[in-house]
């Protein structure tokens, strides 16, 4: 089954409804079993178990029993491939072979479920020829790699990363591949090999443009809140607050830097979707943050720029430079919107985008609280949702670049 998870079916299959591979409902009873051995690994069958023991053991075991009634039971009823008119139940049968002695019939149906183990084995994994494919020493079963792609570097990379805790960050999110949600723990948790490097380099760039997405969501709304604030008490523009966002602005570079040096590893590595079509393509990110990167390469939104020598704001330099920001900012938002319409068939997001007026209002709240005269208060306000945008951005650079592992996956190019 975790073979059969690894081919990219979406393109053998197009336009056709492909049932997913059951490997979640495996995995569970598989860690089940799989610790059930390590537990009982020095259990003495002479020696008396412990009440206490058995009593908890047993407990456990109806809870399991339960879950996995559940996730079968989910299974049968989602099938459109099961002929659930056999019956399978086999009560009956151990029943009237039992001779009303218990001790015969957990023997009868132990002997059942071993011979049911190894019947399994032979048919549906040995017969089919999953051996050889898992394990191949023939040519004609090594999986073919692409000569335009260095598979090796990938694979080693995408390894570095997956080890890293910044994951963790994105739990909130659930990428959706073949009509299935997938979690980061799904995506992360297997090592990469030249079987499973295809798919999971979609898994990864998709998580991650789910990710990148939602951060340049945010990041436009903390923008909005500040330009919202720097007209809303004067009756002309507030300089000071115009000045205060683009020095914001300015740091917020480290961020957007950050999240660029990302991309470009994934490509320099092969690992993503170049197709603008795909739900893994990460251009318009790139082209987003790029954007923002040259709008600040380019212009000089450092605030030592916006005085003369007496002291005096430099009004319309200001202005010149406020109307280019306000311009880039109006297309990116264009090309964003367009782009959030469509994130519900690739992503699960469970955490809501940031609401500009909720953000607005509680630090408002928190600047009435202050002995302050209304108009301290409203520079307060707008530097405390600077220093929000602040924060966010500085967050965003270790959860998303530095906590990922990209900071090693460049120590690894100096090298």
């Amino acid at each position: 089954m975790k073979f059969l998870s690894y081919l990219d079916v979406r393109y053998v299959f197009k336009g056709s409804i492909v049932p997913n591979v059951i490997i979640d409902e495996i995995d569970f009873f598989q860690q089940y079993v799989l610790q059930q051995i390590t537990e009982t690994s020095s259990f003495d069958l002479n020696s008396i178990p412990k009440l206490k023991d058995s009593e908890t053991k047993f407990k456990n075991l109806n809870e399991f029993y339960t879950e996995a009634l559940e996730k079968v039971n989910n299974l049968f009823q989602n099938s459109n491939i099961i002929d659930t008119s056999i019956n399978t139940d086999l009560t009956i049968e151990l029943q009237e072979c039992s001779n009303g002695n218990d001790s015969y019939l957990v023997y009868l149906t132990c002997s059942k479920l071993n011979l049911f183990y190894i019947e399994t084995i032979e048919i549906w994994y040995k017969n089919l020829g999953f051996k050889q494919f898992l394990n191949p020493n023939t040519p004609e079963f090594i999986p073919p790699m692409n000569s335009a792609v260095n598979q090796y570097d990938g694979i080693k990379v995408l390894n570095i990363l997956r080890q890293e805790n910044g994951w963790k960050t994105m739990n909130h999110i659930n990428i959706i591949y073949n009509g299935k949600q997938y979690t980061v723990d799904c995506v992360m948790k297997d090592p990469i090999d030249h079987m499973n490097f295809q798919i999971k380099k979609e898994h990864v760039t998709q998580l991650l443009r789910c990710r990148y997405t939602e951060i340049m969501k945010n990041y436009h709304v903390l923008l909005s809140a500040i330009l919202f604030l720097c007209n809303k008490y004067t009756r002309c523009i507030d300089y000071n607050c115009i000045i205060k966002l683009f020095d914001s602005f300015n740091k917020s570079i480290k961020m957007l830097e950050g999240l660029n040096r990302v991309l470009i590893t994934l490509k320099k590595y092969s690992i993503w979707n170049l197709y603008l079509c795909s739900h893994s393509s990460l251009l318009k990110i790139l082209k987003w943050i790029e954007d923002f990167i040259y709008l600040s390469k380019n212009n000089e939104f450092s605030n030592v720029n916006f005085y003369d020598n007496q002291g005096h704001r430099k009004i319309d330099k200001i202005n010149k430079l406020l109307k280019i920001f306000l311009n880039v900012r109006k297309k990116f938002y264009l090309d964003l919107n367009g782009d959030i319409g469509k994130l519900n068939i690739r992503c699960s997001i469970k955490n809501p985008f940031y609401d500009k007026n909720k953000i607005i209002n509680e630090l408002n709240c928190s600047a009435s609280t202050s002995n302050n005269p209304f108009s301290l208060q409203s520079t307060e306000i707008y530097i405390n949702v600077c220093n929000y945008f602040d924060d966010f951005c500085e967050k965003v650079y270790k959860s998303c670049y530095e906590n990922l592992g990209f900071s090693k996956i460049d120590c690894l190019n100096n090298n």
